[in-house]
């Protein structure tokens, strides 16, 4: 616990730094090193480090891709994307003998969630203008409020394990817990925005309840999903980043899932009309 609240201690004021900085340059850049820790650590703990084209490439990718959709600069995502790809294929064809497809594939995939996912926050800043700091701080809440009501209520009252083979600590009591706080905290940050700093706009019942719940619920999948890999790996944390929570993706496994979810939704049923 006493990690916990030290990583909480520095990760917190961190984010407020950074969100400081969310419409300047500065932003991306913050996104583009969390998105090549994010893939040094499943080359890490996928101990394929020693692929060392592939991991040049791959990080390259990741520090590249949050700067894909700059005002002002040209849109190269697409083009990015399908050279990481045919890279990837000639690694393949010249390391024949020596490489699985199955390990290209899987490194390659998860290279391009991680950096896709995390990419969404910069998009979310893009899309939603003025209103991009309350959809960034949305996913934030979505992600960590629910994984931390889950985690108290969990060991007060929790006794059905939801996932014992993946994630034994993971309790249903737990997770209707961490829903329950993730609505309560969702509507009190929705209502400060929506009263002190968008000026009384209104509010849309219906696509509020529909991002909070799509949110909360692939916040859980993401932090099982997570779990699943390192399981598969054979690994308890993909790193040692942070005291307390492992790697920089053990703490921001919930927010990989909800940043893509808050993206799509948000622009179809956004939540202030």
């Amino acid at each position: 616990m006493k990690k916990r609240l030290l990583s909480a201690a520095i990760g917190l004021p961190l984010v407020a730094v950074i969100l400081c900085f969310f419409q300047t340059i500065i932003f991306n850049i913050a996104i583009s090193l969390v998105g090549a820790i994010f893939v040094f650590e499943i080359f890490h703990s996928a101990k394929a480090l020693h692929d060392r084209d592939i991991v040049i490439a791959s990080m390259i990718y990741a520090l590249l891709f949050p700067f894909s959709s700059v005002e002002g600069w040209i849109n190269f995502r697409g083009i990015l994307t399908v050279c990481y790809i045919f890279f990837l294929f000639a690694v393949l064809l010249y390391r024949y003998e020596k490489i699985s497809v199955e390990r290209i594939i899987f490194l390659g995939a998860m290279t391009l969630l991680l950096s896709y996912s995390i990419w969404t926050l910069v998009a979310i800043r893009d899309a939603f203008a003025s209103y991009g700091l309350y959809y960034l701080l949305l996913v934030f809440a979505l992600s960590w409020i629910c994984d931390m009501g889950a985690y108290f209520t969990g060991r007060a009252f929790g006794k059905h394990k939801m996932a014992p083979k993946i994630s034994p600590n993971k309790t249903v009591e737990g997770v209707v817990g961490g829903l329950a706080i993730n609505f309560v905290f969702a509507a009190i940050l929705t209502a400060i925005f929506a009263i002190w700093v968008y000026s009384n706009v209104k509010i849309s019942i219906f696509s509020w309840i529909v991002l909070v719940l799509l949110g909360s619920f692939l916040g859980i999948i993401g932090d099982l999903s997570a779990s699943a890999i390192k399981r598969q790996l054979g690994i308890k944390d993909f790193g040692n980043l942070l005291p307390g929570h492992g790697g920089a993706i053990d703490r921001f496994d919930s927010l990989l899932f909800v940043s893509v979810a808050v993206y799509f939704v948000g622009s179809v049923l956004p939540v202030f009309v």
